[in-house]
């Protein structure tokens, strides 16, 4: 893995945590759905696609304000989905054993190295979610999509 990467997943991952669940109980109902059938397909990927894809929405809907009301049926799946795939394990260990690598190596950088990353990584992430246009906004990208959509 590329050390810019390792970067922006060490100060960036909670940045990427966010589902935006719909507030409207009718839209609600059609996000559910459409992610089970998007579960289903994702079954069907290679391992290498599907770990990543399944864990990441596994983790978003762990966190306390993505919680689904409930019996949590996507949450569900995707965790099953998941847990089935054979490999999964050591692709999680893998992904350990890399970020160790990467905190052992940021711990021996001086700080003004370690201030520049930190810098980097962040304007990095936030041109990702920046819209169209260049507008930025305290809300998360997917929330200004979603909020987008909405109108």
């Amino acid at each position: 893995m590329g050390k810019k990467i390792q970067i922006l997943l060490f100060f960036c991952f909670p940045l990427a945590l966010r589902a935006n669940l719909p507030g409207d109980p009718i839209e609600y109902a059609a996000w559910g759905q459409k992610m089970l059938s998007a579960i289903d397909q994702r079954k069907q990927s290679p391992p290498e696609i599907a770990i990543p894809k399944l864990g990441a929405l596994v983790s978003q809907l762990s966190q306390g304000a993505n919680v689904e009301f409930g019996e949590r049926p996507v949450f569900h799946a995707a965790q099953s989905a998941l847990l089935a795939i054979p490999g999964h394990a050591k692709y999680y260990q893998e992904q350990i054993e890399q970020t160790r690598e990467f905190v052992k190596y940021y711990h021996a950088l001086p700080k003004e190295e370690q201030i520049k990353l930190q810098n980097q990584s962040r304007e990095e992430e936030a041109q990702r979610h920046t819209p169209v246009g260049g507008l930025t906004d305290r809300l998360s990208y997917g929330q200004v999509c979603y909020n987008t959509k909405a109108l």
